[in-house]
């Protein structure tokens, strides 16, 4: 392995390595329907990848690259998505409950369906975000949080952060 690329470890809930790799050969990587609960990925780029169903429970994903994957259907219960790019990504149907997607770029995602209940959405950029019967009740945002044009977070149960 290149010693200028950054090495990336998926670890179960125990902490055991179930996989150790460069993180650039992640992207485009087919994970559909695979359990990484707990796993940690963050940096990790998952650019284009196919990660449909997967079981992401309370995973590390902060500052890791979604841009255009495809996370339909995938549980995210509790996982934090801190500043991670999902711009463009396929999330509709996705269980985000609890999630933390502080300061994450969501721009031009689809969200359609999704649960977003209780989930940390301070600073994040949902512009251009396909928001069609998604759940927000209890998801807090503040006055940095972009929402897509004409939509209103407080009548669909998001609280604004003072």
């Amino acid at each position: 392995m290149n010693g200028d690329s950054p090495l990336v470890e998926i670890r179960d809930k125990s902490g055991a390595v179930l996989h150790q790799s460069d993180a650039r050969r992640l992207d485009k990587a087919n994970l559909a329907g695979t359990c990484l609960r707990c796993a940690n990925l963050s940096g990790a780029v998952l650019a284009r990848s196919m990660l449909q169903k997967a079981d992401l429970c309370e995973a590390d994903l902060s500052f890791a690259n979604l841009s255009s994957a495809d996370l339909q259907g995938a549980l995210l219960v509790r996982a934090n998505l801190a500043c991670a790019m999902l711009i463009a990504a396929q999330l509709n149907g996705a269980d985000l409950r609890e999630a933390n997607l502080r300061r994450a770029s969501l721009f031009q995602a689809n969200l359609s369906g999704a649960q977003l209940e209780r989930a940390n959405l301070v600073g994040t950029d949902l512009t251009g975000v396909d928001l069609t019967d998604a759940r927000l009740l209890g998801a807090v945002y503040d006055s940095h949080t972009r929402w897509p044009d004409g939509f209103d977070p407080e009548a669909q149960g998001a609280m604004l952060k003072s």
